[in-house]
């Protein structure tokens, strides 16, 4: 089944207007996708916009984003090729992910599914425990392990299977002090994607 939308721009106008949980009556500024938005490598997948990210209308924009958006570029990722958005384009209540699944799950099926189809991405990337447990449906207990394994994954979305690869969320890297084995791990999934999709690729980190 093609989008609803009939091209990209269409489907960024009705996103932005967005009512329809109780997340939105709290927060009105809805965080468009950063990016390539015609076929892109990889479309990176978050949680939810921040404070930062709300306030300078960017996804991934903070603290976290930067150590996300430069080790991406690094290995060959940049706005020409490749697209960050977030599970849930608003800011939760308080900064929290909303427990209610019901919520996130109508959610997805709006603008996230929908992103996924008129953008045709060759991969996702999919940063922290959140995108995995939602979009793979894998328990939370199993979810470190998997990430730290790097491995690969397929997600059938109207008959195309994309491949999907998980990593930690910057943020977790930062609360740990940039500790070399999590920063290591991180890099390694990002060259993995990047070996696969943009051909092989140095690692540029100034530890090496």
């Amino acid at each position: 089944m093609p989008s609803k939308y009939k091209n990209y721009q269409e489907f960024e106008n009705a996103k932005i207007k967005c009512k329809t949980c109780y997340i939105g009556k709290y927060y009105n500024k809805v965080v468009l996708s950063d990016g390539y938005k015609k076929d892109p490598i990889i479309l990176i997948i978050g949680e939810a916009p921040g404070k930062t990210e709300v306030e300078l209308e960017t996804p991934f924009i903070g603290a976290s984003g930067k150590l996300l958006r430069k080790t991406l570029n690094d290995f060959g990722f940049n706005k020409g090729n490749s697209l960050i958005t977030n599970i849930i384009p608003c800011r939760p209540l308080d900064n929290k992910f909303p427990t209610d699944k019901d919520v996130v799950a109508k959610c997805m099926q709006l603008w996230l599914k929908e992103e996924i189809i008129l953008t045709n991405p060759k991969c996702l990337l999919l940063v922290g425990a959140k995108p995995l447990s939602y979009i793979l449906s894998f328990k939370t207990n199993n979810d470190r392990y998997i990430i730290n394994n790097g491995e690969w994954f397929g997600l059938n979305v109207n008959g195309n299977k994309i491949k999907c690869l998980a990593t930690y969320h910057p943020a977790f890297i930062l609360r740990k002090g940039y500790d070399k084995n999590i920063l290591e791990s991180f890099r390694n999934h990002i060259k993995k994607v990047a070996d696969v999709f943009i051909g092989k690729k140095e690692d540029k980190s100034c530890n090496k």
